[in-house]
């Protein structure tokens, strides 16, 4: 998600990520549907089958398909690399746009690498204490109880109640679907 928001515009980045999260619905239910088809019996094609997508098509894909961040680069002092990683970019949106492109504003678009802090100025600094305090409730019962909680215990209470792997992997490839 942060990748994504880095690299995509502002006027399309809600899409964008969205597309993304509805990808993971979609490879979900697939991922479920090959488990229905395979696990018990044979699980170990379940696991190489899945690795070996991950290693001869994903990794490739991600390595040599995906663009370094030029923030990354620029904070990180590699100012050359990333020149060149936004001369690509230019010259990408100039070739898809026909159009030139505006003049870079180094004001508004400067790269801050802010200095390191102490972790406890998120609990002692007035301006983050209440956000901070916020987000760990959040994260505490909404976010983690609803993505961790019930998605990783589902399955186990389903076999702890009686379901077998079919049971349990048709049942989440229903639910993912249905998202």
């Amino acid at each position: 998600s942060v990748y994504l928001s880095e690299m995509t515009s502002p006027d399309v980045r809600n899409r964008v990520l969205l597309t993304s999260q509805a990808v993971t619905a979609v490879v979900a239910v697939g991922v479920n549907l090959l488990a229905l088809a395979w696990i018990p019996s044979n699980w170990q094609l379940f696991l190489w089958v899945s690795a070996a997508i991950e290693i001869a098509i994903l990794l490739p894909l991600l390595y040599w398909k995906l663009p370094e961040s030029p923030r990354w680069l620029e904070a990180h002092g590699r100012h050359e690399e990333a020149e060149q990683a936004m001369a690509l970019y230019e010259r990408r949106c100039q070739a898809a746009s026909a159009q030139p492109l505006p003049a870079p504003n180094p004001v508004l678009n400067r790269v801050i690498a802010a200095a390191g802090g102490s972790w406890t100025e998120l609990f002692t600094n007035p301006q983050y204490r209440s956000r901070t305090w916020l987000l760990i409730v959040v994260w505490l019962l909404a976010y983690a109880g609803l993505i961790y909680g019930g998605g990783a215990f589902a399955a186990v209470f389903m076999v702890d109640h009686g379901g077998n792997a079919h049971f349990v992997f048709l049942t989440i490839a229903i639910a993912y679907a249905a998202l």
